[in-house]
């Protein structure tokens, strides 16, 4: 619900979670990178369609997404 009713707090709580995740990918591909041969992103945001609509996931959490493919595309 906070997505419509709260959204400047739900992008303030996804931009600490997202900041951790990059930070995380960061220090793992630091460590790993040259070792693996891939690297996955896992969400729950649907199973056979999306759980909230193409457009709140466009606003909140694709930016994040992108800044992670983004690093782990650097770091390879």
């Amino acid at each position: 619900m906070d997505l419509i009713a709260a959204p400047r707090y739900v992008e303030a709580l996804i931009a600490r979670i997202g900041e951790f995740c990059l930070e995380f990918c960061r220090q793992t591909l630091a460590r790993l990178g040259p070792r693996i041969d891939l690297y996955g992103i896992w969400d729950d945001f649907a199973s056979r369609s999306l759980m909230i609509s193409p457009e709140t996931w466009r606003r909140f959490y694709k930016p994040w997404h992108r800044r992670i493919i983004a690093e782990a595309s650097a770091t390879s």
